[in-house]
This record gives structure tokens, sequence and C-alpha cells, in this order.
């Protein structure tokens, strides 16, 4: 009786553990068309930086949206977003390649990545984390941060 008890136990734990092993992928929702609109939305953001068009590249942020400029400036909202654009980027050529997106809700994400901007006389690089929300069938940046790690 008790052998069989020893058994039963083992027989038990084994399965629970093999259960344990193996992930549970019900329920889990499919972002990949997501995660495939984010990096369209970052390579047209992208785009619009390099090509000039400041107004097109702040059409990208929700009404409310905040922009972080690497030295830490605070700019909110599309019209003042552009402005700082205009100003800082002139003759930028931007490029972002995105590393990471975490779907927090169904229209929330964190994305991260990393960009590399060149004005032609030099070069700069950096890290970038942005939180995006889904407004109809568009993703729009609620804030953006971008920065340059140290060395």
């Amino acid at each position: 009786m008790r052998r069989a008890a020893t058994i039963l136990l083992i027989l038990c734990s084994a399965a629970a553990l093999s259960a344990q092993a193996t992930p549970d992928t019900k329920g889990r929702a499919d972002h990949t068309a997501d995660e495939a609109a984010l990096s369209k939305m970052l390579s047209a953001f992208a785009d619009a930086i390099s090509a000039g068009n400041y107004k097109a590249a702040a059409a990208f942020w929700e009404d409310d949206g905040v922009y972080y400029s690497v030295e830490g400036q605070k700019v909110t909202g599309p019209a003042q977003i552009e402005a700082a654009f205009r100003e800082a980027l002139q003759g930028t050529r931007l490029s972002l390649r995105n590393s990471n997106v975490h779907p927090v809700t169904p229209d929330v994400a964190v994305t991260q990545g990393s960009w590399q901007a060149n004005d032609g006389g030099g070069a700069n690089s950096g890290l970038f984390m942005a939180v995006v929300r889904k407004s109809g069938p568009e993703w729009k940046f609620v804030e953006v941060r971008p920065w340059i790690p140290s060395q």
C-alpha cells in the first residue's frame, strides 16, 4: 500500500511539473498586426523628420501628447512639438529601430528601440521609449522619451 501511494505521488508530481513547463497560450492575444502597424508608424515618422515635414511628424502625437527632447525639455501637443522639431532638427536624417513592443491593454502599448540622427555635421544615436495609444485604426504617441546612454 505504501509503495502504491509513493508511486501515485511521484506520478502526480511529474504531471504537475509537466503542466507548469508548458506555457499556456490559450487566451493570449496575437499582437502581430499591432506590432507591424507600430513599426510602420515609426518608419513613417522617421521619414517625415528626414524629409523636413515637421507638421506630418507632429501629427503622430495625441492632442495632449508629450515629447521630451534628449536634453529633457518637455513639449506638449502637436503644434508645440512641430515647432520644436522645426527648430532642432533642420536637415536631420533620422532612422529608428523598434526592438520591443509591450502591449499594456488592447489600445495602449509601450515600445522601445534605438535611434540614429545625422545632421550632416555629425551623427548621434541613442535609445527611446514611447507610450502609444490606438486611436481608431491608427496608433499615436502619448509620450516619447529619447536619450543618449552614458558611456
